[in-house]
């Protein structure tokens, strides 16, 4: 909700981004998050400790904070496809209540014994894919800054 707060444009023109490319958002989230230890693995074997340790964490900060903005932006889309009948007006009108109606969703989801760690992991990629793609489009860095 903080994220919804402070970046609220970002997160909805990002939300819009979702629907309709699950496969190739999720594709460039794994692909990230690959990239992200090969590069760490690199960068621990080719540099001395303390630098390769701090920009292998500066690198895990930015997956983190990547995967933070995504999955609010995965929340978003979710519940936007859930609550799309409600009423302007209605407890479930608006971008903070299908973030909270996504949450609720995979929360849930994510409880059930053998599958809910896949359902968090798809989550996840698919949060770090939707913030690159986001990032990578000038109209929602233009709406951030």
């Amino acid at each position: 909700l903080l994220l919804l707060r402070l970046l609220p444009r970002p997160v909805s023109t990002a939300a819009g981004l979702v629907p309709g490319r699950l496969g190739m958002v999720a594709a460039i989230g794994a692909a990230a998050v690959l990239s992200a230890i090969l590069v760490s693995a690199f960068l621990l074997l080719v540099l001395p400790a303390t630098a390769g340790l701090l920009l292998t964490g500066l690198l895990v900060a930015l997956l983190g904070l990547a995967k933070a903005f995504g999955l609010a932006v995965v929340f978003v889309a979710v519940g936007r496809r859930l609550t799309r009948g409600a009423q302007r007006g209605s407890p479930l009108f608006g971008d903070p209540a299908a973030l909270a109606v996504g949450l609720a969703l995979l929360g849930l989801l994510s409880l059930v014994p053998v599958a809910g760690p896949f359902v968090w992991a798809i989550a996840s990629l698919l949060g770090i894919g939707a913030a690159l793609v986001a990032a990578s489009r000038r109209d929602v860095l233009r709406l951030a800054f």
